[in-house]
């Protein structure tokens, strides 16, 4: 058994990638006089290791004891807690087996401290997601799985079919999931008033679990009941795109208050970059801008695209105008353009702000919209979305819109001017129609 002044080594098991140990950690003496026990985790790909603590604590000798004899001359209790550990231990090291492609010491300690049978339980799997985007900064993405999950909740609730108040809702199981168990959620949430849009959103984020308890081997791939007979409906293609000619009205408006023109120019300035999103424009520092255009990579996208495009929009005098009009007053090379948020902002903060920087444009511009006659439904989505639109317009193709919006796959570009689409489709037939009369 090896020791030293800071640990004492009960057991080692040797893997292709890995090494795991059982260690008494001898610095670290408890109020009680025990020491802690730790797993030690070596990771022979990434040359790193790392320490997980466990509910267990020893005294040296009793911890001794245990590793130095064999389980069969073990007292009852001695016993019992050799098996505990020797469970721990065969736990860690399946788990470190499924994960050993894609190995993350802080996947493996959630998968380490799971109770039984949470990794089956459909709201385990949300959870930790949920925290995962959390710690990775992504609020926005975390609410979405929040939302969908609690949505999840309520309808297996009600399918518990207890009128009681007070009951508690039981985990749910990836093989309770079933095509006849997603239909009945879609209807239910159709008869609630919820919308195509929201449903497709939510079972898009379970659909996701399901890929990611898949790939972690928590759950076989037969039971996914996504793709056969059951397709996630997409939502209606909302109109949500200005043509040339009401883009041109929204930029001649006269704004009667400051407010109406910062929406404005905040509204233009992603219009001319790119249907640049909001979250996008206040992340913007002096270091993306060079002599005649700026770079960026979507906030939105890129923890999830393997190989994310960085998107070139060139520098107009109009996006010069808001440089100067909105921009710091000491730009600095690694400064924040827009003082909307700051560096010293939580993610909680950053996202809290970005939603107030957007219900303020969108409050704004469709003030001034429809002080011209236009919509009232305008909001920042329609200037991504009338981008897409007008491009087309013009004859670009949708691999060009596809380029500009850096978007890894054309399915995704083909969302953004799906109405349009429609557009053209009416049109063609009314031509048609009227080429047979005339």
């Amino acid at each position: 058994m090896k020791q030293n002044k800071s640990s004492i080594n009960g057991l080692t098991l040797e893997m292709e990638d890995f090494k795991v140990s059982v260690i008494l950690r001898m610095n670290k003496q408890r109020a009680n006089g025990r020491y802690p026990v730790q797993l030690y985790i070596y990771h022979r790909k990434s040359n790193r290791k790392k320490e997980y603590n466990t509910k267990l604590d020893f005294d040296k000798s009793e911890f001794i004891l245990l590793f130095d004899k064999e389980p069969s001359m073990l007292r009852k209790n001695q016993k019992q807690t050799r098996d505990h550990i020797d469970k721990l231990v065969k736990k860690a090291c399946d788990d470190l087996y499924s994960s050993s492609e894609a190995f993350d010491f802080k996947k493996f300690r959630s998968k380490l401290h799971r109770k039984t049978g949470d990794s089956k339980n459909v709201f385990w799997h949300f959870n930790e997601q949920i925290k995962y985007l959390t710690e990775l900064g992504s609020i926005g993405s975390a609410s979405w799985y929040r939302c969908s999950m609690n949505s999840l909740k309520t309808f297996h609730l009600e399918a518990q079919g207890s009128p009681s108040v007070q009951r508690s809702i039981r985990p749910l199981s990836f093989g309770e999931v079933t095509t006849n168990w997603l239909v009945q959620y879609e209807r239910y949430m159709l008869e609630s008033g919820k919308s195509r849009t929201t449903i497709s959103m939510f079972l898009r984020a379970l659909r996701s679990i399901f890929n990611k308890a898949i790939k972690a081997k928590d759950i076989d791939s037969s039971i996914y009941p996504f793709g056969g007979d059951y397709k996630i409906k997409e939502g209606l293609n909302i109109k949500k795109s200005l043509n040339i000619e009401e883009i041109q009205k929204l930029f001649l408006a006269i704004p009667i208050t400051s407010q109406q023109q910062k929406a404005k120019d905040f509204w233009f300035f992603s219009y001319l970059s790119n249907g640049m999103n909001v979250k996008d424009i206040i992340h913007l520092r002096y270091s993306q801008l060079e002599e005649d255009k700026f770079t960026f990579d979507r906030i939105k996208t890129i923890t999830t695209n393997r190989k994310p495009k960085a998107i070139e929009v060139f520098v107009l005098d109009f996006h010069k105008s808001i440089f100067s009009k909105y921009g710091s007053i000491q730009p600095l090379s690694d400064q924040l353009i827009f003082n909307i948020i700051s560096k010293a902002d939580s993610p909680e903060i950053i996202h809290r702000k970005t939603q107030a920087f957007t219900r303020f444009i969108n409050q704004h511009i469709k003030k001034l919209a429809v002080s011209v006659g236009l919509s009232s439904a305008i909001s920042t989505y329609y200037a991504r979305h009338s981008y897409a639109t007008n491009l087309i317009r013009q004859g670009k193709s949708i691999a060009f819109v596809q380029e500009a919006f850096g978007h890894a796959s054309s399915r995704t570009t083909e969302n953004y001017i799906a109405g349009f689409q429609n557009e053209v489709k009416k049109d063609t037939a009314i031509q048609l129609f009227a080429e047979l009369t005339s």
